[in-house]
């Protein structure tokens, strides 16, 4: 039964993400997040590109607190499928948990009276030690029952356990009570700004040699936005730094279009042919990148973006998987869309065979909608009905 529940799930998103190796420790940020263990919930909110992710993960490694990590997409947003790899991520701690809880997912009544996120409390509880669940990229979230189910499980959540959610938006769920109970503890935008003396110290990381006079600069234009110091580091290693770079920064209306156009241009156009390519992947692999773009040797692309800690980072706890900073897809997305819209769903078929010729369902149809290859999703759809109905996803199949 594990290895079944198992296939049907992406285990790098239910993997800690990798660390950055110019990753620079902020040592106030930790000393508040060291009151995590304090409260029931640890809210990290703010906009794209503030290090949200980066800040927790941080923590987490200095920590040494058991932890369970969950990295969210829309494809998440089915209660059955959200709680599966809940359980999956919690399988780190609680190895048999997946088959314990495989028959209430068969069962809607028992789904809707909790009764998974009962177990999960209990096993919590009888645990003892301290436990963090991470979910990142809550913002994704919108169904109204796993909201519910998250309530749930914070309003019984045994005094070992917290819960940590990163999002771009506030959770959709009633926070009054907790808060006047002082159970909760926010982490927000301003809190996640770097400060000047942590400017300097991301670019000495980097090997960038800059004098105070543009770190202040960098300092003053940024005001301390994590992206756009990444994109100047970036920019910076291919020659292209100047003040109206840096000006451009403040000046310009669209800065996440701005940012990231200055770092796409500063590309060889072999690089941004591939990076437009492979936009529209979650995960970034060898094998399936080689599938969508059509190149043979993939390898050296992404040596030189991890050397250059270009918006790629090593995910999960295997080799080899990477993925691209939410601020660069978007605008690959965004670009790849305007400039051929047929060859953007021509890759999503790509993407699709390679996922579908290894069993991976779910993300093959994601795929084929993405793509607007209707007919091919729903016949895939159409196979694997009686599957979703033995297993209880309905909404998966709706």
């Amino acid at each position: 039964m594990k290895a079944l529940i198992d296939s049907s799930l992406i285990k790098t998103k239910y993997c800690i993400p990798r660390a950055n190796p110019s990753i620079i420790s902020r040592e106030r940020l930790l000393q508040k997040l060291d009151h995590v263990l304090e409260q029931t919930l640890t809210l990290v909110v703010a906009p794209m590109g503030y290090g949200k992710t980066t800040a927790v993960y941080e923590w987490v490694e200095k920590s040494g607190v058991q932890t369970a990590w969950l990295s969210l997409e829309e494809s998440e947003n089915d209660p059955i499928v959200f709680w599966r790899y809940i359980c999956a991520a919690m399988e780190k701690i609680f190895p048999d948990l997946a088959d314990r809880l495989e028959y209430v997912f068969s069962s809607p009544q028992l789904l809707e009276a909790n009764v998974h996120i009962n177990i999960l409390i209990d096993r919590l509880a009888k645990h003892g030690a301290k436990v963090a669940l991470v979910l990142d990229d809550l913002h994704t979230i919108s169904h109204a029952q796993i909201w519910k189910g998250l309530a749930h499980l914070l309003a019984y959540l045994p005094a070992n356990a917290h819960v940590i959610m990163v999002s771009r938006a506030e959770p959709a769920m009633a926070l009054a009570g907790f808060e006047l109970r002082s159970q909760v503890l926010r982490i927000t935008a301003k809190d996640l700004l770097f400060r000047r003396d942590e400017i300097a110290d991301f670019y000495l990381k980097r090997n960038c040699a800059f004098d105070k006079q543009i770190i202040d600069e960098i300092g003053s234009y940024t005001e301390g936005w994590a992206a756009a110091m990444v994109a100047i580091a970036v920019s910076a290693q291919n020659d292209r730094v100047s003040r109206e770079t840096l000006h451009g920064i403040t000046a310009n209306a669209d800065r996440y279009h701005y940012l990231m156009n200055e770092v796409f241009e500063s590309y060889s156009s072999e690089k941004k042919a591939f990076l437009l390519k492979i936009s529209i992947l979650e995960s970034l692999q060898e094998d399936i990148c080689r599938a969508v773009t059509g190149e043979d040797n993939v390898t050296p692309f992404f040596e030189e973006m991890r050397s250059r800690n270009a918006f790629l980072a090593l995910f999960g706890d295997e080799d080899g998987v990477y993925r691209l900073h939410p601020i660069l897809k978007d605008f690959l997305l965004k670009k790849l869309k305007q400039a051929d819209p047929d060859e953007f769903a021509e890759l999503h078929a790509k993407a699709a065979l390679w996922y579908r010729s290894r069993g991976l369902l779910a993300p093959a149809v994601s795929h084929y909608l993405s793509g607007r290859r209707y007919s091919e999703a729903f016949d895939l759809i159409e196979m694997q009905l009686g599957s979703f109905a033995s297993k209880n996803e309905y909404e998966t199949a709706h």
